[in-house]
């Protein structure tokens, strides 16, 4: 336990302090600059909306990265692919569909707790009963 929340403060550390100048930074091959594009909290932001407008949302969102050659990123909660405490087949297959096009899926924590109002009790609790 102690390990994981080591690793987690580390995480935490370094990703709130890293800043790198842009002139540092390597040039990519062939001498131009990179970027790569991130999307946050899938399978989509809001639950709000219905499942076809989310399909909708996520077929559209894809054919425009895809089309664009745009390199991008998903981060995935856990939680938003729950229904009722249920693994929810439908929201599960939104992220397929990155997966089809050929992109990549991170891990964006299960709950996406604000960091800034929770404890560390609760983070703890939280990487443990994952």
């Amino acid at each position: 336990m102690k390990t994981k929340l080591l690793i987690l403060a580390l995480v935490f550390l370094i990703t709130s302090v890293s800043t790198v100048s842009v002139d540092a930074q390597k040039l990519a091959p062939g001498g131009r600059r990179t970027v790569a594009v991130t999307f946050d909290d899938l399978p989509v932001i809001s639950l709000r909306r219905d499942l076809a407008t989310q399909a909708t949302i996520t077929r559209k969102l894809l054919h425009s990265i895809k089309s664009h050659r745009v390199p991008a990123i998903g981060f995935v909660n856990e939680n938003k692919l729950l229904t009722n405490g249920q693994r929810d087949e439908r929201r599960v297959a939104l992220l397929r569909r990155w997966l089809d096009a050929n992109l990549e899926l991170g891990n964006h924590t299960f709950s996406h707790p604000d960091l800034h109002r929770t404890s560390l009790d609760t983070l703890q609790r939280g990487c443990d009963s994952r």
